[in-house]
């Protein structure tokens, strides 16, 4: 069966990007993926957990209200979003819509999930989406990190840096500040988080 013009252009279209991938990247991105994605699920299990032994029904049920009306709102301004771009931008700008719409209901779901179920009543579809999501997740991390790695190296060790030693060793120093003023930070939001748990969760 011959494909019409249109057909072909879209095939020719997706062709074209799965060629412009760098296959090798993709298959390290995904092999640290696969490692990852056990510790993202544990995560998660983690959180719903640690959900239904601290916090009150009625925070849960002041939490779900409080999203369902944001959501009410975000259907209504996610369709004005489509007529707009559909109306006045063109195929390309309906695509990254599409993606960053899939992306908010994403979200909006595992929400849902957090707010409304526990780690116990979650259904074989909530769990392929986990899953899914997770390795997803795993993903994104993995390419990200390489993409800081990489960038931080190339930014250390660039022509300027091999023509002076003191540069190197000035930068190398100004990021172990950014790492300590980083897990500093974290400690300080954790600290945080376990007082708050003490005054209203115990």
């Amino acid at each position: 069966m011959k494909l019409s013009a249109k057909k072909q252009k879209q095939f020719h279209h997706f062709c074209n990007y799965f060629k412009s991938l760098e296959i090798k990247t993709f298959l390290q991105n995904a092999i640290g993926a696969l490692f990852l994605s056990p510790f993202t699920l544990i995560t998660y299990a983690f959180i719903l957990a640690y959900k239904v032994t601290f916090m009150n029904k009625s925070l849960i049920e002041a939490l779900s209200s409080a999203v369902s009306l944001i959501l009410i709102f975000w259907v209504v301004a996610l369709y004005l979003m489509m007529f707009y771009v559909v109306y006045f931008k063109g195929k390309n700008s309906l695509l990254k819509f599409v993606k960053i719409t899939t992306l908010i209901i994403i979200i909006s779901y595992h929400i849902y999930i957090f707010i409304r179920k526990g780690i116990e009543n979650l259904t074989h579809f909530d769990n392929y989406i986990i899953i899914i999501t997770s390795v997803l997740i795993s993903y994104w991390l993995i390419q990200t990190l390489r993409n800081i790695i990489t960038s931080i190296y190339n930014w250390i060790f660039n022509d300027e840096s091999h023509q002076r030693d003191e540069l190197i060793k000035f930068k190398l120093s100004f990021i172990k500040s950014l790492l300590i003023g980083f897990f500093s930070f974290i400690a300080t939001i954790l600290g945080i988080a376990l007082t708050i748990k003490n005054l209203f969760f115990t």
